[in-house]
């Protein structure tokens, strides 16, 4: 019997359909040449072999992956991929760098005196710490002055790197102390400052939470603040003016005062819904300042749904010279924290008589001569726990009931009694008055 001779394998290599064909036409001729039974066998055993195991013969590389060869029916075979090393995951690398100190230990008890007097508290130790990763701090620990106001320890952290205040809280704030410091500065353009102290205040007591600034020139500080911790926004200052500086100031009228107030709530604000409801002057009287002197404070309430907030909205107070002296913003109440309803049930002269009647019980000997100052629906937001949290429809309507009596206004500074009563069931929730 003749063979043909086999064609040659190319270097490019050859599917593993085309090396089938060509094993079927070898065991075909071997069939014939040998005997049935035996060269079924070896075609069964062999078969096995190149379709279980894949069998692929080539000589040299196999195709490019771009190129994919065809078969004689015109099927497509995808190309064996090439190994692939996998290699094992490494971690990160981890920094090393230490933290250089540039700021001594007196040059932080320095900076703790700027906010803590010697008045308020004693420095009982100050040493290195690194408690809080990727710095080193001086842990300054204060205790209370013999005759100062405060009774707590406390302890203040300076970066001894940079110089800066350390509270654990700004670590959670929306802005850094750079860029709080940046915000303070341009807040205030008409004040010249050599340098910016920030700190974050943080206090479990008290809700006056952000980044407290003070501007600052030749170790005097100009104005001190605070901004919100996570926008910037200023939300209360107060201006430190010399009064040997405003004497000679011309004294300004209050609607020129009103109009220096409004102004300043527009330029911090854009717009908001406010509404004047308190305005108070006080005369400035000896150190030379000129006749009809005084400072103007202005409140204007937060407006919703038509009636004032109690606690919520912005405070101004303007100095005889026009100046803005202090302004504080507190916008915290959600709008769904109040009632349902603005509309009372309770009428608006029995909380009268209800607050009277109280009144009475505390001072009998008063009762002829108390008399009704004022009486207002407002939302009472004031009194909420420091860092509560306000349930929706929580805040209620209630009337607000100024009065006085003969005792109140005879003080050199006249003052008030305030009752408040829900408008919704009567119920007398509050009543501040002391001789």
């Amino acid at each position: 019997m003749s063979h043909k001779e086999a064609p040659l394998i190319s270097h490019e290599g050859i599917s593993r359909h085309r090396c089938g064909i060509y094993m079927q036409a070898f065991l075909r001729e071997l069939y014939k040449i040998m005997d049935n039974r035996f060269a079924l066998g070896i075609l069964v055993v062999l078969a096995a072999i190149v379709l279980g195991a894949g069998l692929f013969i080539a000589v040299g590389h196999p195709p490019p992956p771009h190129e994919i060869a065809a078969n004689e029916s015109g099927l497509t075979v995808s190309p064996v991929s090439s190994p692939v090393t996998i290699l094992p995951a490494q971690s990160p690398p981890v920094s090393t760098t230490v933290p250089v100190i540039t700021i001594t230990k007196d040059t932080a008890e320095t900076l703790v005196r700027e906010r803590f007097s010697f008045w308020d508290y004693d420095i009982a130790s100050i040493s290195l710490t690194d408690r809080y990763p990727g710095k080193i701090l001086y842990a300054c620990l204060l205790t209370p002055s013999a005759n100062g106001y405060y009774h707590e320890n406390r302890t203040i952290f300076i970066n001894a790197a940079t110089g800066e205040y350390y509270h654990p809280s700004e670590e959670s704030a929306g802005i850094t102390i750079n860029q709080a410091r940046a915000s303070a500065r341009e807040a205030f353009p008409g004040i010249s400052a050599d340098r910016i102290s920030v700190f974050f205040d943080w206090d479990p007591d008290s809700d006056a939470d952000g980044w407290t600034f003070r501007l600052i020139t030749d170790n005097e500080t100009l104005l001190e603040g605070q901004l919100d911790p996570d926008t910037g926004e200023v939300i209360r200052y107060h201006r430190i003016i010399p009064w040997s500086d405003r004497l000679d100031s011309p004294p300004v009228s209050a609607d020129a005062a009103l109009k220096a107030a409004a102004a300043e709530i527009q330029k911090r604000n854009s717009s908001l819904p406010l509404q004047l409801t308190a305005q108070q002057s006080t005369p400035l009287l000896g150190y030379g300042w000129p006749k009809g002197s005084r400072n103007y404070l202005f409140r204007y309430s937060r407006i919703i749904h038509g009636i004032p907030c109690e606690r919520d909205g912005v405070s101004v107070e303007v100095d005889s010279a026009g100046t803005i002296l202090r302004y504080e913003k507190t916008w915290d109440l959600p709008e769904d924290a109040i009632a349902t309803s603005p509309a009372p049930v309770f009428a608006g002269y029995d909380a009268e008589e209800r607050v009277i009647a109280m009144a009475k019980e505390r001072y009998p000997e008063m009762g002829g001569s108390m008399r009704i100052l004022s009486r207002d629906l407002r939302w009472k937001d004031s009194g909420i726990p420091v860092h509560a949290v306000i349930a929706p429809g929580s805040i209620p309507l209630a009337w607000k009931v100024v009065f006085d009596d003969e005792v109140l206004r005879a003080k050199s500074n006249p003052g008030t009694g305030t009752g408040w009563v829900d408008a919704q069931d009567g119920t007398l929730m509050d009543l501040v008055y002391r001789h």
